[in-house]
Order: C-alpha cells, then structure tokens, then sequence
C-alpha cells in the first residue's frame, strides 16, 4: 500500500476523535483534557499559521518575523520557495530588515512583541508606519494555548516607506 492510499484511509490511530470524545466524556478527567488539547495544538502546528496568510498582502515575497525564543516560522515559508522570510531584530524603524518589506507585513504574537520589545501590536505599527491588518487567536503550544496573532502591514501610511524616520 502506498502512502496516499494510506493517508485516503486515515489516521493509523484517530487520537484527536478519541480524545475528543473521552475528555467530552470525562470533563472532570484533566488527563483528558491535556491529552486532547495536545493532539489538537499539534495536528496542526506544521501549518499554525495559515489562518493569518489571507491578511498578508497577496504579492508578498518577503514577510517579516518577531518571535517568541522558539516560535516556528516554517509555516510562513509556504508554499516553499515562494517567499523569504526576515526576522525584525530591533523595535527601531531603521532596522535593515524593515527595508527589505516594503510592500508586505510583519507576523508576530503579542506575547512576542511584548517580550522582544515592550510594545503592543498597535504601538509597533504605528512607531514603522504600518498599521495592524487582522489579528487571530491561534494556538502553537499546548502549554500556553490560545494567543493572539498579528499581521502589520509594513506601509500604511500614505507616502511614508519603512525606512523612512
């Protein structure tokens, strides 16, 4: 059998419905609850990202990154080969790699752009001259959960470029 027949036939072990159904079952069972909330952030996490890509402008080739210590980026990157991805290092509008976004956006958690810069998502917009264009609540780890998610887009403001001051 080759792997698209066994991928057509599902799961080996269909652990996200099995836990689903136990931790429904046994609301009481914190096992359970972890346990599916496990599976559930994982199965997904390859691609956590991809309810943020509709916000990200359509012909971007380059989009930037302020992570956390180890947030995944790889999702950003597909489909392979269509765009690069920079991570912003500094909070300050000069920074080289906001030259390189002219055009795109920025990714970033809250929690990120609190902990790397001390600025909220409207505070960094605004300090590049961007603007946020959506946020999302998205789960990466099971052991934080749910947090928000941002797209900035890099050039909002009329006539100003992100290396501009």
């Amino acid at each position: 059998m080759g792997q698209s027949e066994a991928a057509a036939r599902g799961p080996l072990w269909p652990a996200r419905r099995i836990l689903g159904q136990l931790a429904e079952r046994h609301p009481q069972s914190a096992a359970w609850q972890r346990a599916a909330l496990v599976y559930a952030v994982y199965a997904q996490r390859a691609d956590f990202l991809a309810p943020l890509k509709p916000l990200l402008p359509p012909d971007a080739r380059t989009v930037g990154f302020i992570p956390t210590g180890n947030d995944l980026e790889g999702a950003l990157w597909k489909p392979y080969g269509s765009r690069r991805v920079v991570e912003i290092l500094t909070p300050d509008p000069s920074d080289p790699a906001l030259r390189q976004l002219h055009g795109s956006a920025i990714v970033t958690s809250r929690r990120g752009l609190m902990e790397r810069f001390g600025q909220t998502a409207d505070g960094y917009a605004a300090s590049i001259g961007g603007r946020v264009a959506g946020k999302v609540m998205l789960a990466q780890k099971a052991g934080i959960g749910p947090e928000e998610w941002v797209v900035i887009d890099v050039d909002a403001a009329p006539g100003k470029r992100p290396d501009e001051s």
